[in-house]
């Protein structure tokens, strides 16, 4: 990265700080640590939210089940946020968060599955292939990719000495 580019994402980085009220501690320690290492990190949080063919409410879903069992609050909160930001109903993303028994069957089933990954169990045939009639080979490509970046960020956090950041915190849809 050159120097305006180290800059750029610096100043991005703030913005998303303070838009979020999100700690970027160990963002702005990759980016001085390892330019280039944090913009291969920049790839991996444009697969955060990616949902170009599933409904709007279902990446959100999958990824607020996967902080719940990996145990970053931090990153829930940030996610609950960016939920109601896109316009996901705060009934949604509040039984998103809780046990997810007032969800629709579709997005109930969506929060087990996602759970399921989180916790490195392997799905059954026969609801991987539900998922994939429901939402399509790419849904099921934009669901996996929800989950997996929700994996990533409390590991790097973690690998980088900011576990404290990653413990579970209060707060509301």
């Amino acid at each position: 990265m050159t120097s305006e580019q180290i800059e750029s994402a610096r100043a991005q980085t703030h913005a998303f700080r303070d838009h979020y009220n999100y700690d970027t501690t160990y963002m702005e320690e990759m980016l001085d640590a390892s330019p280039a290492g944090f913009a291969r990190f920049q790839a991996v949080t444009q697969m955060a939210g990616f949902g170009d063919s599933l409904p709007k409410d279902v990446p959100y879903v999958a990824r607020i089940a996967a902080f719940a069992v990996v145990d970053c609050g931090p990153c829930l909160e940030l996610t609950l946020k960016m939920g109601r930001e896109a316009g996901v109903a705060a009934s949604v993303l509040h039984a998103a968060r809780c046990d997810g028994a007032a969800l629709p069957a579709e997005l109930a089933e969506v929060r087990g599955y996602a759970a399921q990954i989180a916790a490195g169990e392997t799905p059954d045939d026969d609801e991987v292939q539900r998922l994939r009639d429901r939402y399509g080979s790419a849904g099921l490509v934009e669901l996996a990719l929800n989950i997996a970046s929700s994996l990533i960020f409390p590991a790097v956090k973690r690998t980088l000495g900011h576990a404290r950041s990653c413990s579970l915190t209060t707060f509301s849809v």
